[in-house]
């Protein structure tokens, strides 16, 4: 990975960006790839959280009650 980080075609085509996260501060990763003239992507968050959609998930879609998900999370399954 060192290697990709400090090669000149690399960086020539912006293939490695930095984004800030939250919980462990700025981070290189993978840009967009391929890139378009007119929609060329950006890559602004590393993704969800652990855990952020379980409600959507859980509730909404499988339609587990508010309750029993709140009693699992408390229990330790997720």
């Amino acid at each position: 990975m060192s290697d990709i980080v400090a090669d000149d075609h690399y960086r020539a085509r912006n293939a490695i960006v930095e984004v800030e996260d939250e919980e462990i501060g700025p981070t290189r990763t993978a840009n967009t790839h391929p890139k378009f003239s007119r929609t060329p992507g950006t890559v602004d968050h590393l993704g969800p959280r652990h855990g952020e959609h379980n409600t959507e998930v859980y509730v909404e879609e499988l339609g587990i009650d508010e309750a029993t998900l709140v009693d699992l999370r408390d229990e330790g399954v997720f």
